[in-house]
């Protein structure tokens, strides 16, 4: 008598593994956007910190160039939800990043994501 093997996969293991990654990825394409922008907002207030003449400019000036930065790189509405502020004390300024998104996730779940960011412009 000979024993033979079975392999390869079964259609309802299949079909469980494509559901998984489905939510896995439905999950993800709703958390992956806030961070790409998130982080597109610490670059251009990384670049403001690295001009050449951040040291003789006044704060007025400084939140129009940001103002710039953000609308080149399609992300007004973090000036418009007062996403990033600054901090003045003396001659120093420090742009803060707090802020939180919430959205729903499915059906009644929501999920919330906080940043609390900062990055010193002028010291």
């Amino acid at each position: 008598m000979s024993k033979k093997l079975n392999r390869g996969i079964a259609i309802s293991d299949l079909l469980v593994w494509i559901v998984v990654i489905g939510v896995v990825t439905s999950v993800a394409l709703k958390f992956i956007p806030s961070y790409l922008e998130h982080r597109t907002a610490l670059a251009v207030v990384g670049d403001l910190a690295l001009a050449a003449d951040v040291e003789d400019i006044d704060i007025q000036e400084l939140k129009e160039r940001l103002s710039k930065g953000l609308r080149i790189n399609n992300l007004s509405n973090f000036q418009k939800q007062q996403r990033i502020t600054f901090e003045v004390e003396g001659k120093s300024i420090v742009a803060k990043l707090q802020y939180e998104i919430r959205d729903q996730l499915v059906a009644n779940i929501d999920y919330v994501i906080s940043f609390d960011d900062e990055k010193v412009i002028r010291d």
